[in-house]
């Protein structure tokens, strides 16, 4: 159930679109649908024919919607303040997690779920659709009436996940290696299979590599991009570490290490930001959170307020609400480990809300749209289909002028990997898109 007050929520929310016009968005003539005394499973998605003068701003002419917002799937019949809500808080799947537990981050839990909701900023497409009806309503042209359309902000952040190769490391990607070897031998590539085969042998067999010097890496490609990634970094849970899984999972290394404490220290000075990245089983340990963030700040000499759970572990329920007893303010976890796209079906910082209780969780929480392992472990596609993949996803958020965060781990530069291709074309991709945008944006101020 919705409690009221969602209007004013979903329109401070998505504020960057109309800044500080609130007035003329809450004003519009958008019924009020109710709401569902229970979510369906999997959750029934419509799509709603847009006006012709808005038609521009949906896929095909159409935006889709929750099934209960709209009567008649008529466009001017639709609780557009209420399917933003539900998107951008992902009521389906909190009442999913209610029923079953959580899933962590993996989409391939949601069984039949229409993929649509994760393939486009729907949230950003409705705040540019109200954006527009307000100025056609008041018949002013849209950038007299609100400004021009934000810019697009992408975070591009580099989870630190290895600084060696150590044995959990060779068994965990020498798992994917033979788990995506058996794929290609199922859809008849034998020969990409047999590739597959024995780059498991050769990871999990191979010399050991030093990963360290990675992150330099990493920062001189990105300061010739003129980008300023951020490095979130593994602070230890050491009382876990009698756990098989904590072993497995967690990274080895110690915060304190002489390389990799000055490496971060000098990339910190240089202007890259730096965040934490919270042990595996910490993921609704407020206390484990609070700890680690702690540990960091007392090694690096700086304070710590971003974030991101390692392996993507969350929950609906308890992760953001331990995050912000921990002192964090901002979150990139909200994403997919299997798949690329749009969790909440937005490219949105913001503040997470509790529809029961109108209760707003004191965290910036911002969507985590593409990682490496998307195209390279949980994909079987070659280098033309993980670039156009790559640009797809950017495309969208360029698009609908969003905020989202990408992915890139330093390890996979490495020769053990050969991941860095990929990563020279994100940047190259990203810098073109902004160039772009500040060219689109002087054309129009002209």
């Amino acid at each position: 159930m919705l409690n009221e007050g969602y209007r004013e929520y979903v329109v401070s929310s998505l504020e960057r679109y109309w800044k500080n016009k609130n007035v003329y968005i809450l004003g519009l003539p958008v019924p009020t649908a109710t709401w569902p005394t229970k979510e369906s499973e999997p959750p029934e998605i419509c799509e709603v024919k847009l006006p012709t003068w808005a038609q521009d701003l949906g896929i095909d002419g159409c935006l889709i919607v929750p099934r209960w917002a709209t009567e008649s799937e008529l466009w001017h019949q639709t609780d557009w303040f209420g399917a933003i809500f539900w998107f951008l808080n992902c009521e389906a799947e909190r009442a999913y997690e209610k029923k079953n537990g959580p899933i962590h981050s993996y989409s391939f839990r949601l069984r039949h779920w229409d993929e649509r909701i994760w393939e486009r900023a729907w949230v950003n497409r409705m705040a540019m659709f109200l954006r527009r009806w307000a100025s056609y309503t008041l018949k002013q042209p849209e950038e007299s009436l609100f400004g021009p359309l934000p810019f697009t902000k992408i975070w591009l952040t580099h989870d630190v996940d290895a600084v060696h190769k150590t044995l959990a490391i060779r068994i965990k990607q020498a798992v994917f290696c033979c788990f995506n070897s058996v794929r290609f031998l199922l859809s008849g590539r034998l020969s990409a299979a047999l590739t597959k085969g024995k780059q498991a042998l050769r990871f999990l067999f191979g010399r050991s590599e030093d990963y360290c010097h990675l992150l330099d890496k990493i920062a001189c490609m990105e300061e010739k991009a003129a980008v300023r990634g951020i490095f979130l970094l593994y602070a230890g849970n050491k009382k876990r570490k009698n756990l098989l899984s904590a072993w497995l999972f967690d990274p080895s290394y110690d915060i304190k290490t002489g390389c990799l404490k000055k490496t971060i220290v000098k990339l910190a000075q240089a202007g890259w930001s730096i965040g934490l990245h919270q042990s595996y089983h910490s993921w609704k340990y407020c206390n484990d959170m609070t700890v680690e963030k702690a540990r960091m700040e007392d090694s690096l000499g700086m304070p710590v307020t971003m974030c991101r759970q390692h392996w993507l572990r969350f929950s609906w329920r308890d992760t953001w609400q331990a995050q912000a007893v921990a002192g964090l303010k901002v979150d990139f976890t909200l994403g997919f480990n299997d798949r690329t796209g749009f969790r909440n079906a937005a490219a949105i910082m913001a503040k997470p809300c509790i529809s029961q209780s109108n209760e707003i969780i004191n965290i910036d929480t911002v969507p985590l749209v593409l990682m490496d392992s998307h195209l390279y472990d949980y994909s079987l596609s070659d280098e033309d289909a993980r670039l156009a993949k790559m640009k797809a996803i950017i495309d969208e958020v360029y698009a609908v002028r969003g905020q989202a965060s990408i992915l890139w781990h330093p390890h996979t530069l490495s020769s053990d990997y050969n991941w860095g291709q990929g990563f020279e074309q994100l940047l190259n991709i990203i810098k073109e898109k902004v160039e772009n945008e500040i060219l689109d944006t002087r054309t129009s101020a002209t």
